[in-house]
C-alpha cells in the first residue's frame, strides 16, 4: 500500500496537498497550477471536492491513496512532455491509428492504470477542465430538466455522467456506452445512480434507443479516433429528432493515446459540418496564455460545443 495520505474526510485540504506533493517533484508545473487554481469558484471547489472524495475512496479500497494518485499525474504529464517536444518537431501526433494506441496503451495494464489515474487529477488541477466542465454545467441546466433520455458516450471517469444525474428528470432513462470496463467500473462507483445502464461496446455496434436519445455528451473522444467524421455520424443517427449532441474535443494536444489531429477550431467546425451536424452553441478554451508563441508552439485548444442534427426535408 503506498504511504497514507491527509484524511479523506478534509477535502478542503487535499487540492493543496497535491500542490505541495507535485512541487516537491516538479517546482515549475506546481506555480503554473498554483496560479491557475485561484481562479476557481468557491462553488466549483465544493464540486471538484466532493468527486475527488469520492475517487480516493475508490483507490481506498484498492490500497491506494492521494500519493499515488499525484504519482500516476506526474508520469502522465512525463510522458505528455516528451510527446509535446516531438509534435512540436514534427508537427504530428506519435500514432496514427487504434491499433498503435492499443499495443502502445490500452492494451498495457500499467500504463493504462497510471495514464487513467493522472488524467482524473487533471480535471482538478487544468482550468481548460475547469472551464469545460463549468460551460457543460450551464448547458445541462437548460436540457436536463426536460430530458426524457440520456446516452454518454465515454464515459470517462464519470464526472459528467454524475453531473447529469444530479440534475435528471427523474423518470429519465440513462445509458453509458464505453469500449473499456474499467472506465464503465469508474462511472457507476462516481455516478452512484442503480437506474444507470453500463454498456460495453464499441458505438458503432450499440443499436441504441428506438426514437433516439433527447441528449448525447461526449467529452474528449474524437481524437481519439482515425475517423471523426464517421463517429459524429454515429451520434447524428442515434439522436432524436428534437435532440441535441454535447461534445468536447482539443486541437494540437499530442499525448500517448491521441489519433486525429485538430489543428485548429475551424477543422473542428468542418468536421461537424461534415457529419451533416449544426453548431448550436461552443466554447473554446487556450490551454495556455501565450499570444507570441501560439503559432510556434501550437498551443492547445479545449473545445466544447451543443450539436443538433440537420435534417433533410426532402
Amino acid at each position: 500500500m503506498q504511504s497514507a495520505g491527509p484524511p479523506l474526510e478534509k477535502t478542503e485540504t487535499v487540492l493543496p496537498h497535491i500542490l505541495r506533493q507535485i512541487e516537491s517533484q516538479n517546482p515549475v508545473h506546481a506555480r503554473k497550477l498554483a496560479s491557475e487554481l485561484t481562479a476557481i469558484d468557491s462553488t466549483l471547489v465544493g464540486e471538484l471536492s466532493v468527486l475527488l472524495d469520492r475517487y480516493l475512496h475508490l483507490l481506498e479500497a484498492e490500497g491506494r491513496d492521494l500519493t499515488f494518485l499525484v504519482d500516476c499525474y506526474l508520469r502522465m504529464l512525463d510522458d505528455m512532455t516528451v510527446e509535446r517536444v516531438e509534435f512540436v518537431r514534427t508537427g504530428r501526433y506519435s500514432s496514427s491509428s487504434f491499433e498503435e494506441v492499443n499495443q502502445r496503451v490500452y492494451g498495457n495494464p500499467e500504463v493504462m492504470s497510471y495514464y487513467m489515474h493522472g488524467l482524473f487529477l487533471s480535471q482538478f488541477l487544468w482550468h481548460q477542465h475547469h472551464q469545460i466542465y463549468r460551460y457543460f454545467q450551464d448547458v445541462l441546466n437548460g436540457y436536463a430538466p426536460r430530458t426524457g433520455s440520456y446516452l454518454e458516450v465515454g464515459g470517462g471517469h464519470g464526472l459528467y455522467l454524475r453531473a447529469f444525474c444530479s440534475r435528471k428528470n427523474p423518470d429519465a432513462d440513462v445509458t453509458v456506452v464505453d469500449i473499456s470496463p474499467t472506465s464503465l467500473r469508474i462511472c457507476r462507483e462516481m455516478a452512484a445512480d442503480p437506474a444507470v445502464r453500463f454498456v460495453e461496446s464499441d458505438i458503432h455496434s450499440f443499436s441504441g434507443r428506438p426514437g433516439g436519445y433527447d441528449f448525447i455528451t461526449m467529452g474528449e473522444v474524437l481524437e481519439h479516433v482515425e475517423d471523426p467524421v464517421k463517429l459524429l455520424l454515429a451520434l447524428r443517427n442515434l439522436c432524436s429528432e428534437t435532440g441535441v449532441i454535447f461534445m468536447t474535443t482539443p486541437t494540437n494536444a499530442p499525448t500517448i493515446d491521441h489519433i486525429y489531429l485538430f489543428r485548429d477550431v475551424q477543422h473542428i467546425r468542418d468536421v461537424i459540418t461534415e457529419a451533416g451536424l449544426e453548431v448550436l452553441d461552443e466554447t473554446a478554451i487556450l490551454t495556455e496564455d501565450a499570444p507570441g508563441r501560439r503559432q510556434l508552439v501550437k498551443v492547445a485548444t479545449l473545445y466544447g460545443a451543443v450539436l443538433k442534427p440537420l435534417r433533410n426535408d426532402v
